[in-house]
């Protein structure tokens, strides 16, 4: 309510008290006067009880809005993050699975040579390795 209808409000609750004063307070003009004075004083708490629901509505819708906010840029920071840490992981592997790749064969080779010393090769793995390889030996 606009503060212009709550000063009317007091200024009629300020007129109804002093017309039951100025009469006899056994008078219906005097008990009329308060029963007025009651009514006004009423709306004029129920008008402060709005305005304060009002005001506490504004300050939750604000608090509300202000934990969203930190909560979405606690979002993105963790998904930039995220996205760093998979870009690092994919390139790590794309460096290193060739190289293990690399170690793997190397040692298969060196270990099948040993059980293959003469040029002559008697298992499957040994057969296959050596139309891959050209192995030694020794």
């Amino acid at each position: 309510m606009k503060e212009v209808n709550t000063e009317k409000l007091k200024s009629v609750l300020e007129d109804r008290l002093e017309a039951s004063l100025k009469n006899d307070v056994t008078s219906e003009e005097s008990k009329q006067a308060i029963k007025d004075a009651m009514v006004v004083a009423d709306r004029l708490i129920e008008v402060e009880k709005t305005k304060l629901q009002h005001q506490e509505q504004i300050e939750k819708q604000k608090l509300e809005e202000s934990k969203l906010k930190h909560e979405d840029e606690r979002k993105k920071k963790e998904l930039k993050s995220n996205i760093i840490l998979k870009a690092v992981e994919i390139g790590a592997m794309v460096l290193i699975a060739p190289l293990v790749q690399y170690g793997c064969n190397r040692g298969y080779v060196k270990l099948v040579g040993l059980f293959e010393k003469d040029d002559y090769y008697r298992t499957t793995a040994g057969k296959s390795l050596s139309s891959l390889f050209r192995l030694k030996g020794k």
